[in-house]
Parts: structure tokens; sequence; C-alpha cells
């Protein structure tokens, strides 16, 4: 799994990206009417998606892709989707086990 992210875009008045998500599973499109999660934009534009808060239950196969939002607050079309795997979650504890020995 892959936990760092680095967005790019060739437009100069890119404010921020919107990362758009659902499960893998799911039998709706990826469209812009799915959740997504806003990323700022940064001085080396790259994320570590375990620090972004509202990503820290995600856990499973999404299919995820961007867009770009300008200073006037245009949002450019969605990009390629991608299937990622996310495993932010911890495993519940093991159950107790005992022999006979």
């Amino acid at each position: 799994m892959n936990h760092i992210l680095q967005l790019a875009s060739t437009s100069p008045d890119v404010v921020k990206f919107k990362m758009y998500y659902k499960l893998d599973s799911a039998t709706e499109p990826l469209d812009q009417n799915s959740p997504f999660i806003e990323l700022p934009v940064t001085d080396t534009l790259r994320y570590d998606l375990r620090d972004i808060p509202a990503m820290q239950s995600f856990d499973g196969i999404y299919k995820v892709a961007f867009s770009a939002v300008d200073d006037g607050n245009l949002e450019g079309p969605l990009g390629q989707p991608h299937v990622v795997t996310f495993d932010f979650v911890a495993p519940n504890p093991p159950t107790a086990v005992f022999s006979d020995n």
C-alpha cells in the first residue's frame, strides 16, 4: 500500500485538489457527486495520506480520482480513476487460544 501521494497541475492558479473516492465494490460510478477530501496546495505537492484525519478510517480497496480547483473556485474535470488499497486501520486483537499440553 502506497501512502505517499504526489499531485501536479499545469495550471498556475490551482489552490487545492479534490480526491474523490468510492469503495471498489460500490456499484455507483466514481464521479464528482462521490465523497471527496480536499487537499490544499503545498510547496511540494506531496501528501502523506496517513496524516489526513478523514482517511484514518480507510480500510479496503478504493477507486480514487482527482480534480484541481483554481483561485476562482472553478473545478476542473476528474482525472483518470485509480484502484488503490488503503490499510489505515489496525487489526483486531487475537482471540485467546489454549492448548491441552
